[in-house]
């Protein structure tokens, strides 16, 4: 039953990060980031163009952090709800859960879960 539930966690995890398009957050930031490192190579820009170019993109990494980290947040609080529910209808403990999550052999399936699921959802 642990292995299920874990399963059907990661799969809600997935499934919070499509919901919350953390992917399409996280790009937009790579996307800030190689901009602005293409002007401050630049060797026709001023020093002034530069500092304005550092200054906004600072402000949009500062943004974007808690953005990410409020996704990720969403995300997780799925898995979590489904623990706490299992738990509370005496289908696992949390202790049971999170000593299975930890072993090799449940990260190796997480991950392939995860990739499963990606790939099936594009």
């Amino acid at each position: 039953m642990t292995y299920i539930l874990l399963a059907f966690g990661v799969a809600l995890f997935v499934a919070g990060l499509k919901f919350t398009k953390l992917a399409a957050t996280v790009s937009r930031v790579l996307a800030d980031v190689s901009s602005t490192t293409a002007v401050l190579r630049s060797a026709s820009a001023s020093e002034t163009q530069k500092e304005a170019s550092a200054r906004t993109a600072a402000a949009r990494l500062f943004r974007s952090l808690f953005v990410i980290f409020g996704s990720l947040l969403v995300a997780l609080a799925f898995p979590t709800a489904l623990l706490l529910v299992a738990s509370r209808l005496g289908l696992c403990t949390i202790g049971e859960v999170l000593q299975t999550a930890a072993s090799w052999q449940s990260v190796v399936g997480a991950t392939f879960l995860t990739v499963v699921i990606l790939r099936a959802w594009r």
